[in-house]
């Protein structure tokens, strides 16, 4: 009987020391537990966060395509701008070319008009002296015929 004793004594020996390594073992389980517990709500917590970021990359994203485009189009309508004002720069020139060489050619037209004018003046006055020796001449003619008829 004694060795039974001594059996179960050892056995209620182990079997605490058993309960207290289940114990132990249960403890740990139950920090485990609740470190994954914890963990868990940080990574869904994180997940969010970054569910959030990557919505606000996506926006970023999106507004910089259309800023892009938006800055593509503008380049684009500045440089048809540019061309368009060149163009109208280039037909300046050649208005303001045109205008001059027309001012000139008037120019020269109007000297010559002007020389014109002084010739005709100069031939009329010419020809009011010479109708006025024509005149004194046919008077002269007339009274030396009627002298000649006198006589």
């Amino acid at each position: 009987m004694a060795k039974l004793r001594e059996k179960l004594s050892r056995a209620i020996d182990d079997k605490k020391s058993l309960d207290g390594e289940v114990a132990i073992l249960r403890n740990q389980l139950s920090a485990f537990a609740t470190e994954l517990n914890n963990k868990r709500t940080n990574v869904a917590s994180v997940n969010t966060i970054l569910a959030e970021k990557m919505q606000r990359l996506d926006a970023a994203k999106k507004k910089f395509a259309a800023t892009k485009e938006r800055l593509g189009k503008e380049q684009t309508a500045q440089e048809q701008l540019e061309q368009v004002n060149q163009l109208a720069e280039n037909e300046y020139k050649e208005s303001e070319q045109m205008k001059d060489e027309v001012e000139k050619e008037i120019r020269s037209e109007k000297e010559q008009l002007f020389k014109e004018s002084q010739k005709l003046f100069k031939l009329r006055a010419d020809q009011a002296n010479l109708i006025g020796d024509i005149s004194g001449t046919l008077s002269a003619s007339r009274n030396l015929q009627a002298n000649i008829t006198k006589l």
